[in-house]
């Protein structure tokens, strides 16, 4: 991490970018090397050195093949693969709290506010570099407003907002009708127009593949039949992730698409095969990287939940609650990972809690829950 810091500073110097740039990434391998020093104090207490075990070079191969493009490496290093260290590291540091270490939470968090700053600077100089080189994005959305079917009408408010401020084209109420090209995508028709293409990314979801399980006679209807154990209709054959469909926590039959269903069924499942069955009931949760904004959303939201707004959209941290016969049903934390920790444990011990209280910023989430609790 520290050598790929000196490395975008030192590899593009075509690019002629500013020296605010390279402030940054010097900042960004200062702190690498404070990480560092601090990761290698702790392993020491432990009894262990940095590079005792063998680790996985992602980051360094990513570095690899975006040596040639520093709009690639901005994309991919820190806005994907740095980003996705935030994802884990709150579940990280409380999990270690949980099993009594009291060391390395502490240094955990000291990372991750760092983290989010580096995060945040890719994001930064992408813009930068995008609005340089004249490029030009537009998303096409069939419904009328971003995200409909995964979030509330304010964080579609929200992230319609933030992609505007960035110069993103939004056109909504607006499907694509087909493209068009001579050997690779050139126009994009649209809504009864037709858009000029350099690139074109599809995100439409999937379908669920349960061609070999119908071929076996198990029973099938948008994807393949599961119980609360992962097991089909035949008990000697069972089935996990996308391509499921199981009764949730709710009682409601539905089909996943996300990593946490995929692992936690696949988990399920390995428990029935030894004879150690446990019912699946988890708390579905999802993410999404935008800029440098996190996205966690924690259970599943209905249209007629009460919506309860913590924190204000404007500092670009806030969450909106879904509450449903006064317990919290689901959460949807931008920038705010306590509030999704602690929503998504209230959520799963169907904690009821007033909406005026989630909307006090003055009584800290943890507080919050363990007022419940009590």
């Amino acid at each position: 991490a520290i050598d790929l810091a000196w490395d975008i500073v030192c590899r593009f110097p075509h690019e002629d970018m500013p020296k605010a740039f390279v402030d940054d990434w010097v900042q960004v391998a200062v702190d690498e090397a404070e990480h560092f020093e601090m990761l290698q104090k702790l392993l020491e207490q432990l009894g262990a050195s940095y590079g005792d075990l063998p680790a996985h070079d992602g980051l360094w191969q990513a570095a690899t093949e975006t040596a040639h493009d520093l709009a690639a490496r901005l994309a991919v290093v820190p806005m994907v693969l740095e980003a996705r260290g935030l994802d884990t590291t709150p579940g990280t540091m409380e999990k270690l709290t949980r099993n009594g270490d009291a060391m390395t939470p502490p240094v955990l968090d000291v990372i991750y506010h760092d983290e989010i700053r580096h995060v945040a600077a890719g994001v930064r100089w992408f813009r930068h570099l995008a609005a340089k080189r004249g490029l030009d994005v537009t998303v096409f959305e069939a419904m009328d407003r971003l995200m409909a079917r995964a979030v509330s009408p304010q964080l579609s408010a929200f992230y319609a907002a933030e992609h505007q401020k960035a110069g993103v084209k939004l056109k909504l109420k607006t499907g694509v009708e087909g493209f068009e090209g001579g050997g690779k995508v050139e126009r994009v028709r649209a809504g009864g127009e037709v858009y000029p293409a350099d690139i074109v990314l599809v995100g439409i979801g999937v379908i669920a593949n349960d061609d070999l399980a119908r071929a076996a006679g198990l029973p099938c209807g948008d994807g393949i039949i599961v119980d609360r154990n992962a097991m089909t209709a035949d008990p000697a054959i069972f089935a996990a992730g996308d391509c499921t469909r199981h009764t949730g926590r709710e009682g409601v039959e539905l089909r996943l698409e996300c990593v946490q269903n995929a692992i936690d069924q696949a988990k399920h499942a390995a428990l029935a095969m030894v004879g150690k069955p446990k019912i699946y009931s988890e708390v579905p949760w999802f993410w999404s990287d935008q800029y440098d904004l996190k996205l966690q959303i924690a259970g599943l939201a209905r249209p007629t939940d009460t919506l309860v707004l913590r924190g204000d959209p404007a500092n670009r941290k806030f969450a909106v609650f879904h509450l449903r016969d006064g317990k919290l049903a689901a959460v949807e934390s931008v920038n705010a990972a306590p509030e999704y920790l602690m929503g998504k444990k209230m959520i799963a011990e169907g904690i009821a809690v007033a909406a005026e209280r989630l909307a006090d910023l003055s009584v800290p989430m943890k507080q919050m829950g363990e007022e419940q609790r009590a």
